[in-house]
């Protein structure tokens, strides 16, 4: 019992002073014990089921109930509660009927004795305390014995108690399975007999090594009944009684003989990979190398002896070595794949390019086991790798050069194209440095027109953004003469091409304009025509050396299109003038002749035809014949003179009808019709519009008539048609001719090559001279057509016709 809480006492008794005296003798001890009465059964039995106390008091004749009964209710319900008996009249026999009802004791209820109760319950308690813990004890080693019993016969390991001297004190049921031998066989054996003698150690040395360390394991193969050899792993444990000794066997044959068949299926890739043409290797737990196949062998010409562990190192070359060791010891650490490139020692002494390709590889467990690698021998590709690399690389040279070519020949044709399709070169040549931009990324450039040995600026690119208009103005005003400025002064003196000046603070003599920051590299080259410079392109930049010779190869290029081009705008200005005199002349001998014409037709109508005319009067007046007769001279000259009138009228009229003066367009055209139709026999279809009471500048009018007129000649003399279709359209700017027959037709080049036909040089002539343009239509048996369209705009003159 703890001393810490008074004992709780269930006193039972109905004499009053029996219970003071008891009461008495237990208070004695101060807190030691706490009592609760019941003076009847009923109340007895309610503390019972109640209340919560450590040990039962009952005097023996209770008031309707004997001790005995109370001690039968108290182990019903509490088996374990202690129960003392309190008697007075000292009755052995009362106190074997106590005990054997269940009763701890018994005490006499005399003073002394009551004196002594306290100390008989504790007696009690502590006596019922210690059956309590022996019956734990008991029941604890009875379960022990049972497990260990268990465990001993149902446990499949082979257990054998052996003593000193090896002899089988017990063995369990698996150990007489595994010997194949009885209990009782076996404890007549010693434990030695089943270890081959090859194996045998000395005793002595065993048992005093497993003494010295209480326990030890290992294996070792045991020969079993019916000489059956097994392989056992064996746990000992060393006096676990005194001089006997515990081994625990268990049987791993089955195990070792499934482990040496992975061994042999783990390598039998191996044997597969042996011939294999790549290189193949193998490193195990510790990272060396403990397999190279023959291909490899045969590539290095070296023994597997000389190459596992890390005696392959040997043949990698000096300088990839520490690169190879690291790649693979980072990668094995990590359990990673790997890839490495290096050289290889090849048989001949050659190094040769490996690509290594290293893998971990895993037993059956899942564990990680090693690595496995493969090797190629990859010369030739990186050799061909390389070529292909300095293939590329001329090949973006060449690529850079062409699309250099390519920026060059571009900006040359718009060069070109600004010069020669810009006849106004002040325009073209602004332009020309912002092209030249394109390729030259200079800052900022001018353009020096020379004339007589001075030098101005004509043209500036990349100003606007660090010079303020006023100065601009100020550059554009500069005049200096070319022998005061070195750089140019060089350039055209020493006939240069182009001159470029790496860093101007290094050059002397550069000219310096107040208000402009000069810069620090500078390019020039001049346009020459007729080996005269006209213009130099000047370029700058801040950084020095930043034109290179391929820039001043560019702006010379530029430099010379330019020239080129201006020489091509000069020479086509020399032949536009050249065609515009010549087009004056002609127009000039076009009026001249119809001028000529003019008064040839007015002196054979005004001069000749009347003189001939006033003859003819005089003859029939002054030489009148007699009545009824006249002589036959007479009448013949007659004749002669009104044919000769006849020939001068119609000469006349071919040389230019005066009613095209007098009337216009359209009446002389009505008049040509008639009379062609009446002496040709042809039919003219004549359409128009826009030309009634309409009268035309003199040169409209005389070149449509001429056209006509010259075109109706040759389809009478050629097309061999009856029929002639005539048209003119004229609008507020053109007047459109069209001139078509559906005759015999010709062969357009074949005419123009003989130059015979001045009918057709006469109409293109007279088209061209008013800006018009002419086309014709023709082929052999298709018919022919003219069609010309001749501008009116500064030509036309339009009033009402007089009447």
């Amino acid at each position: 019992m703890s001393s810490n809480r008074p004992i709780t006492v269930l006193y039972i008794d109905d004499d009053l002073y029996d219970q003071e005296l008891v009461r008495h003798a237990l208070e004695v001890e101060d807190g030691g014990f706490r009592i609760l009465s019941a003076t009847t059964k009923a109340q007895f039995e309610q503390m019972l089921k109640c209340e919560q106390f450590d040990i039962v008091l009952s005097d023996f004749n209770i008031l309707g109930f004997e001790g005995l009964e109370v001690i039968e209710l108290v182990k019903s319900h509490l088996p374990e509660m202690a129960v003392i008996i309190l008697t007075g009249t000292g009755s052995e026999e009362i106190a074997v009927k106590a005990t054997k009802a269940g009763a701890s004791d018994y005490v006499i209820k005399t003073p002394s004795h009551i004196q002594r109760l306290s100390f008989t319950i504790r007696a009690v308690l502590e006596q019922q305390q210690l059956v309590r813990q022996k019956a734990l004890v008991e029941k604890s080693l009875k379960e022990s014995h049972q497990r260990l019993d268990a465990l001993f016969n149902h446990t499949l390991d082979a257990l054998v108690l052996i003593n000193d001297e090896g002899g089988i004190i017990d063995a369990n049921p698996a150990a007489c399975e595994m010997l194949g031998y009885s209990l009782d066989e076996l404890r007549e054996l010693n434990a030695f007999k089943f270890i081959p003698v090859n194996q045998h150690q000395d005793r002595a040395e065993f048992f005093e090594e497993l003494l010295r360390q209480g326990k030890k394991s290992g294996h070792f193969e045991i020969v079993c009944r019916d000489s059956v050899i097994r392989s056992v792993e064996y746990n000992s444990v060393a006096n676990i009684l005194p001089s006997v000794h515990l081994f625990a066997l268990r049987d791993i044959t089955a195990r070792l003989d499934v482990e040496r068949k992975l061994v042999y299926a783990r390598d039998y890739y191996l044997t597969l990979f042996h011939y294999f043409p790549a290189l193949i290797w193998r490193s195990g737990l510790d990272g060396l190398c403990d397999y190279f196949n023959y291909t490899w062998l045969a590539f290095t010409g070296r023994t597997l002896e000389q190459e596992i562990g890390v005696g392959w190192v040997d043949g990698v070359h000096p300088d990839d070595r520490q690169g190879v060791l690291n790649a693979y010891q980072s990668a094995f650490n990590r359990h990673q794949p790997f890839e490495s490139e290096y050289r290889l020692r090849r048989y001949d002494g050659e190094y040769r390019w490996i690509v290594n390709f290293g893998r971990p590889y895993h037993d059956l467990d899942g564990q990680f086991a090693g690595y496995i690698g493969t090797c190629f021998d990859v010369s030739e590709q990186k050799r061909q790798r390389q070529e292909l690399e300095k293939a590329e690389i001329e090949l973006k040279r060449s690529y850079a050069q062409e699309r250099e070519l390519r920026e060059r020949a571009e900006v040359l044709y718009d060069i070109s194209n600004v010069l020669n399709l810009r006849l106004d070169v002040e325009q073209a040549l602004e332009k020309l440095l912002g092209i030249i931009a394109r390729v030259i990324p200079f800052q900022k450039g001018e353009i020096f027109q020379i004339e007589d040995g001075i030098a101005h600026v004509s043209h500036l690119y990349g100003y606007d953004s660090i010079c303020p208009p006023e100065m601009q103005l100020k550059l554009f005003n500069f005049n200096f003469k070319i022998e005061s400025t070195r750089n140019l002064r060089e350039i055209v003196e020493q006939g240069r091409s182009s001159m470029i000046i790496e860093d101007i603070e290094q050059y002397e003599g550069w000219v310096k304009i107040e208000g402009v920051e000069p810069p620090r590299s500078w390019l020039g080259a001049p346009v020459l025509i007729h080996n005269q410079p006209i213009a130099i392109f000047s370029l700058s930049h801040s950084e020095p050396g930043f034109f290179l010779p391929r820039h001043a190869e560019l702006l010379e290029a530029a430099a010379n299109q330019t020239a080129l081009a201006l020489e091509n705008v000069r020479l086509y200005n020399d032949v536009l003038a050249s065609r515009q005199r010549l087009q004056q002349l002609s127009s000039k001998l076009v009026e001249v002749q119809e001028l000529e014409r003019r008064q040839i037709a007015q002196e054979l109508h005004d001069e000749i035809g009347q003189a001939l005319t006033g003859l003819k009067l005089m003859m029939k007046s002054e030489l009148p014949l007699p009545s009824g007769a006249r002589s036959k001279q007479w009448d013949e000259a007659n004749r002669l003179i009104s044919d000769l009138l006849n020939r001068v009228r119609e000469m006349s009229l071919n040389l230019r009808p005066a009613m095209l003066d007098d009337l216009g367009l359209l009446p002389a055209l009505l008049w040509q019709f008639d009379r062609i139709q009446r002496q040709a026999g042809v039919e003219i279809v004549f359409h128009h519009k826009g030309i009634i009471d309409q009268r035309f500048d003199t040169k409209i009018e005389t070149a449509t008539y001429r056209i006509i007129q010259e075109g109706l000649t040759n389809f009478l003399r050629h097309a061999g048609t009856k029929k002639i279709e005539i048209s003119i359209l004229v609008s507020e700017q053109v007047m459109s001719l069209r001139i078509q027959d559906e005759g015999a037709g010709f062969n357009l080049e074949e005419v123009r090559a003989s130059k015979i036909s001045t009918g057709l040089t006469n109409i293109q002539e007279r088209v061209t001279l008013l800006g018009g343009k002419l086309q014709i239509r023709t082929q052999p048996g298709e018919g022919t057509q003219i069609l010309a369209w001749i501008p009116l705009s500064g030509w036309i003159e339009r009033r009402s016709r007089e009447r």
